[in-house]
């Protein structure tokens, strides 16, 4: 048997080891703490990612609500709706053949 500390060869049924003077150890000694599942890291990235994908969305949606442009349009910066009359337009005027009739 060897030393776990130095390497160095055990004597048969001693406690401490010869070389460095390290108690010999009766069982493996404790490990560091085992890293998470991959599974808990990958949950962890797709929960991150999907959450930073929502919100880029909203902020898409948002910015483009306030646009005032007709989505409908083929070309952009035109409107296909109808022009609003303003209250200072003047109404059509009947011409004097539908007057008299």
């Amino acid at each position: 048997m060897f030393c776990w500390k130095c390497g160095g060869l055990l004597a048969e049924g001693s406690d401490y080891c010869g070389s460095c003077g390290a108690p010999v150890a009766k069982e493996e000694p404790a490990r560091a703490k085992p890293m998470p599942d991959n599974k808990k890291k990958l949950a962890l990235i797709l929960g991150c990612a999907a959450v930073f994908a929502v919100s880029v969305l909203t902020t898409v949606l948002v910015v483009n609500m306030g646009r005032k442009e007709d989505a409908a349009s083929p070309v952009p910066g035109v409107s296909t709706s109808a022009p609003e009359l303003s209250s200072t337009s003047q109404a059509p005027v009947a011409s004097p053949a539908s007057a008299a009739g």
